[in-house]
């Protein structure tokens, strides 16, 4: 019994003593300060007793904060040689931020003081020696931020989103691509003592770099981009995800995006922040999914058919007894419709046209609209697909690029196919013989000799004329 009353008496007498004794936390450096830098920061003992002067009064660092790379210190001219009874005394604290001492909370990535180990105080009171211990919180600049965070959708929505806030009207079935821009805030000089040593606060990549996005719900995917290795001094880089919502999803999901890496001297640097994908479902929702054209072009020298199919989604809050899906295309004056559809909400259906696109159809492209519909008359959505009308016999026969295609088969077919129907007349080579014979066999030269013949003829008559009458 006398062992527990003894007992008893030290652990109150402990505890009178120690809250006798009060201690704040030294914060050494902030947000903004660089590392090596020297700093300085107070912080408070306290005599809380009602009576007795606290004396002898000693700081001691352990848990850590002992370590050289510190070089904590209280300026002896801030120690008091006694407390009075609810006297505080301020105490001044000189120390330096190493090289390696992270930028952010390693779990959180948060930009906060990290406990670096304990400050004792210890001193007399009453004859009793008594103590009392704090935290020591540390910090340095984080040079590692989400610079923006960007997200693109398939539906024509897109949003630059900061943390906290959200990306919403998304629908079942969506496809976003996210990107995170990152940004490596060193400078891009190394910076120097007065002794002109390197610091080497600047000009520091940024290693073993870690882009993660975490979502809190299954029927949202990520897919990620390889992330880049490191980022150079003053530099940016960005990380791409895409995202695509299951064409089942409804609610919300929350993203978690953190950025970390490592710097030169092993000080951890990053930013974590949070987004939200809000699922908005519509009342009335009957989606065209997997829309195909077969074929995608024909000729238009004759009458052709088309096989136009789609997925049809009922991605909407309700059930759908009334559900209709129609094809149209003014290029042919086309307007089909299928029969009347029951689709309970995320069930799907198969819906199949045959279309006969008639001869003769203006070349180009001829465009086919789907449309689905619920109570029978009210539009939901919209797709098209797109048939090439090629010209009548495509290029084959008759255009030059075929020639140019298989030019030794048409080169040699060429005479025997295209010569005979532009000469039918000609059935032998003596057509051939004139270009062989001489101008002597021809009629002209006989005709030449006959008029030659009389020329001289006449000429000999004329000389007769005259001799004659000379005499």
């Amino acid at each position: 019994m006398r062992k527990i009353v003894t007992t008893l008496l030290f652990i109150a007498l402990f505890a009178v003593a120690a809250t006798a004794l009060e201690v704040t936390s030294p914060l050494m450096g902030n947000d903004r300060h660089d590392r090596l830098s020297g700093v300085e920061t107070t912080f408070t003992v306290r005599n809380s007793n009602a009576s007795g002067n606290l004396t002898n009064i000693q700081v001691t660092f352990t848990a850590g904060a002992e370590n050289a790379k510190y070089a904590l210190q209280v300026i002896p001219l801030s120690l008091p040689s006694q407390l009075t009874p609810g006297e505080t005394a301020s105490l001044r604290l000189n120390g330096t931020i190493p090289l390696d001492h992270p930028g952010v909370n390693p779990s959180t990535l948060n930009e906060e003081s990290i406990v670096i180990g304990q400050v004792t105080v210890t001193g007399i009171l009453n004859g009793t020696q008594i103590s009392q211990s704090a935290n020591v919180f540390m910090q340095a600049v984080n040079q590692l931020r989400v610079k923006k965070v960007r997200v693109d959708c398939d539906n024509g929505k897109s949003k630059s989103l900061d943390d906290g806030d959200k990306m919403d009207q998304l629908r079942p079935g969506d496809k976003c691509t996210i990107e995170v821009e990152i940004e490596n805030r060193f400078d891009d000089d190394d910076r120097q003592d007065s002794l002109g040593r390197d610091l080497k606060i600047g000009d520091l990549d940024i290693e073993r770099l870690l882009v993660d996005f975490d979502l809190s719900n299954q029927d949202f995917d990520i897919d990620e981009d390889d992330d880049p290795d490191e980022i150079g001094p003053n530099d940016e880089e960005t990380v791409t995800f895409e995202l695509e919502i299951d064409t089942e999803a409804d609610g919300s999901a929350s993203a978690d995006i953190r950025v970390s890496g490592t710097d030169e001297n092993g000080a951890i640097h990053g930013e974590s922040l949070s987004i939200r994908f809000e699922v908005e479902r519509l009342s009335h929702d009957v989606q065209i999914r997997s829309l195909r054209l077969t074929p995608t072009r024909i000729e238009a020298c004759r009458d052709s058919t088309v096989s136009i199919s789609a997925n049809v989604l009922n991605q909407g809050k309700r059930n759908e007894d009334e559900v209709r899906v129609e094809v149209t295309s003014p290029d042919i004056n086309l307007a089909q419709s299928s029969s009347l559809l029951e689709l309970d909400k995320d069930d799907s259906t198969g819906v199949s046209f045959d279309v006969v696109v008639p001869k003769n159809t203006k070349e180009g492209v001829v465009r086919f609209d789907v449309k689905s519909y619920y109570d029978e008359i009210a539009q939901s959505n919209v797709a098209s697909v797109e048939l090439l009308v090629e010209n009548c016999g495509g290029s084959t026969e008759e255009e030059p690029p075929v020639v140019v295609q298989q030019p030794p088969v048409i080169i040699e077919q060429q005479p025997v196919v295209q010569q005979p129907p532009q000469q039918p007349s000609i059935p032998t080579t003596p057509v051939v013989a004139p270009r062989n014979s001489s101008f002597t066999d021809s009629p002209a030269y006989t005709a030449l000799l006959a008029v030659i013949s009389i020329i001289v003829a006449i000429i000999v008559i004329v000389l007769i004329v005259l001799l004659v009458r000379k005499k």
